[in-house]
């Protein structure tokens, strides 16, 4: 074939789902599609169709008409009136004589027909007119996604928000206000990158301040994000004074809650016109008037959100019948409010990557390239601490051991870290855990990091897993998550319940792990004979290849594949090679 790729150059590659009883139909339509660059999935009747689409909906199935349990009609009929999957192509595979299975197929909902026995050109031009359609409706689906949730987002409209206004001043009054802002310029940019990792939104205000506002459907969790930043820019002030000397310039906080006119309004100026994000209304007003109001660094908030918060602040004083000056939060307090206090102890979050299958890759690559990628790695990862907030603390073997204050920040920066490092060619999984720890020495100990460890070893690749602790401290940041269950860690007693980032799909670098009736995660295995099916496939056998090499059956010889991806989870002959030889199996 002169054609290595089924679809227009520069997009993504597409999963197609082959529905058909037959064995040697489906092995002949995978060796196609594969190489045409595709990736597949198999399914021998319309029952496990329904049951693949319904796990992993594809871009395109392709559908026998007669099969067992199910016929490929009425599991048209199915797919098409659902709401979840009536627009997924679906190409109908019949007979050229099959005239009434056509126009069934037609009242069924098909998109297209495939004649059989298969011509690999009405193959090609089949899938291409089908996923260049979808294509079509999928871009249009996401501009109509995108200007709603714009709309939904940024029309103006009254909404329940916290309020952050964050000012920064100088003890020395004849400091010209354009120094002041010049020396606190590297903390705004800070603010600016924490308020939206943290699901804010900054909007347009005067010079000499920043406002940001914070949704999220909980009321106690909302201002949260708020206080974190906060807290942390008025601890990080710029220093240009001598040891003992008194700082050039402070930063005030202060955080309200209410309902506000928030949203994007359209301005014109000398300048010409542009949309800008405003917000408008009275906790706005209050947060400004008292940032501004102080002459001290502090973090300020107003009554009503102390009252609302509960125990989740330690204030220090009631300035005055509206506002509180806030110490530190809850979280942070834990490891020195305790009954037995110890300045060493305090509430982190732990954050712990491992480069995935780095044994094999070292035996492939050798060791001068693999210290290369290993130093390319790290830069990767300590880019992704310093725009997150991460401390470093150790670097031993393959991965990284960090500590964050604020939880939605680890995760962000595990998201970046992933990101950062797959384009050299690396996979790696992360663990979360957030929890007490005692500091000192530059290290970092307690059970706390044992967890975080634990579950980073318990992450598949690409994947990024989180303590129910961590899961539940940022709520209301923007983050997603799905449910991993319970899961039984080692040197843990208790059974621990697991959530992965829903944000980020795993790798197909990954390897794949299936976990057993207890829980505890153990590496699949495939047999010999699965392995010598594989190994020959890899080197570019065909099946029937395969079969005369091995004295077997084309058919065994499929089941034998079909295993195999089976259970290394995935859907392709190129990608169960890859994984094999991650693996170190071929």
């Amino acid at each position: 074939m002169t054609e290595t790729n089924g679809h227009p150059q520069g997009w993504r590659e597409a999963r197609i789902l082959i529905v058909d009883d037959e064995p040697l139909n489906v092995d002949y339509l995978e060796q196609e599609l594969d190489e045409l660059g595709f990736e597949t999935e198999t399914a021998a009747n319309g029952v496990e169709a329904l049951e693949r689409v319904a796990d992993n909906p594809p871009d395109l199935v392709l559908l026998d008409v007669m099969m067992p349990r199910m016929d490929g009609i009425t599991a048209l009929r199915m797919l098409k009136r659902d709401p979840g999957t009536r627009l997924i192509p679906v190409v109908l595979m019949t007979a050229l004589t099959a005239v009434e299975d056509r126009v069934r197929g037609i009242e069924a909902g098909a998109d297209d027909f495939l004649s059989k026995p298969v011509d690999e050109r009405e193959l090609l031009a089949r899938i291409r007119t089908a996923l260049s359609q979808k294509r079509a409706i999928d871009e249009s689906l996401d501009d109509l996604q995108r200007a709603s949730s714009h709309l939904a987002r940024y029309a103006p409209t009254e909404r329940d928000v916290a309020v952050l206004a964050v000012v920064w001043k100088s003890p020395d009054e004849s400091l010209p206000e354009e120094a002041v802002a010049f020396l606190a310029r590297t903390q705004m940019e800070r603010v600016t990158e924490r308020v939206r990792a943290l699901g804010g939104t900054l909007t347009h205000s005067e010079a000499d301040i920043m406002v940001a506002v914070f949704e999220g459907a909980d009321p106690a969790d909302r201002p949260m994000p708020g206080i974190s930043t906060a807290l942390a820019v008025v601890s990080d002030v710029p220093t240009t004074a001598g040891e003992g000397e008194e700082s050039s310039v402070f930063a005030r906080a202060a955080i309200s809650i209410g309902t506000a006119q928030v949203g994007s309004t359209h301005v014109t100026s000398e300048g010409g016109s542009r949309w800008i994000f405003v917000a408008e209304g009275q906790p706005v007003d209050r947060a400004v008037e008292i940032a501004r109001s102080g002459t001290s660094a502090g973090v300020l908030v107003t009554a009503d959100l102390a009252a609302s918060l509960g125990g989740r602040i330690v204030a220090e004083r009631q300035l005055d019948d509206d506002t509180y000056l806030v110490v530190r939060s809850a979280q942070d307090a834990t490891a020195s409010e305790v009954a037995t206090p110890s300045a060493d102890r305090q509430v982190r979050s732990i954050f712990v990557t491992d480069i995935v299958g780095s044994t094999s890759r070292i035996e492939r690559v050798g060791d001068r390239a693999w210290s290369e990628l290993v130093a390319a790695h790290d830069d990767a990862i300590r880019q992704a601490l310093s725009l997150f907030g991460g401390t470093e603390i150790d670097t031993a073997g393959d991965g990284f051991l960090a500590t964050f204050d604020v939880p939605a920040l680890a995760i962000r920066c595990a998201i970046a870290a992933v990101d950062r490092v797959a384009p050299l060619g690396l996979t790696i999984r992360a663990g979360i855990h957030t929890g007490e720890v005692e500091l000192g020495d530059g290290r970092v100990r307690g059970i706390a990091v044992h967890l975080a460890n634990r579950i980073a070893s318990t992450a598949r690749g690409g994947e990024i897993l989180v303590s129910a602790t961590t899961r539940e401290l940022v709520a209301g940041a923007g983050l997603s998550f799905d449910d991993r269950g319970e899961y039984t860690l080692r040197g843990i007693s208790e059974p621990r319940r697991l959530y992965a980032v829903a944000t980020l799909d795993s790798t197909d670098g990954a390897i794949p792990r299936e976990r057993s009736s207890a829980g505890v995660m153990t590496p699949f295995s495939l047999t010999a004979r699965e392995v010598e099916v594989l190994g020959l496939v890899a080197i570019g056998l065909s099946d029937a290849e395969v079969s005369e090499r091995l004295y077997l059956s084309v058919r065994t010889v499929n089941a034998h594949l079909r295993s195999v991806y089976r259970k290394l989870g995935v859907r392709s002959r190129s990608a169960a090679i890859r994984l094999a030889q991650e693996r170190g199996l071929l």
